[in-house]
């Protein structure tokens, strides 16, 4: 009888450290993804393109902008809006070409940079984000509903 106990403890342990590990994984990934920037914590870097890149997790996977600086490879979450931004830029960002990149966190303390602005030459790719209240957040995350045909306010 303890035989089957011990078993059933050592059988069940690993699954809940699974379950664990990926609550804990999934938690701060929603709070990366739903953070503001916190532009007191930006840095601004100098290097030159490298590339985008995308990795497929979740619904909208996360997105990366690659860059040169000081010979090393650094690389900055984007937002799907500044991915595709980017990608689109006429003329498009070419290998080598000397970018400006402002980044922040979205979590206090975190490694994790999120693009806040992006320049080429004279160019601006993406406006540098400005920081905005908890009030000015609630208010942008509130729908704005449609004052077209039909829904006229009263």
């Amino acid at each position: 009888m303890a035989k089957s106990r011990i078993h059933s403890v050592l059988t069940a342990l690993p699954v809940l450290m699974l379950v664990g590990g990926l609550y804990i994984y999934y938690n701060g990934e929603q709070s990366q993804r739903e953070g503001a920037l916190l532009m007191s914590e930006a840095i601004e870097l100098h290097g030159d393109f490298k590339g985008l890149s995308e990795v497929k997790s979740g619904g909208e996977g996360q997105h990366y902008l690659w860059l040169i600086v000081e010979g090393r490879s650094r690389g900055v979450r984007l937002s799907v809006v500044d991915y595709t931004t980017i990608q689109s830029a006429d003329p498009p960002l070419a290998q080598a070409q000397s970018i400006v990149v402002n980044a922040a966190p979205r979590v206090a303390g975190s490694r994790v940079l999120w693009l806040a602005g992006l320049q080429r030459q004279n160019d601006t790719l993406v406006e540098l984000a400005l920081p905005q209240t908890d009030a000015q957040n609630d208010i942008a995350k509130k729908r704005v509903p449609d004052q077209g045909a039909g829904n006229t306010p009263e």
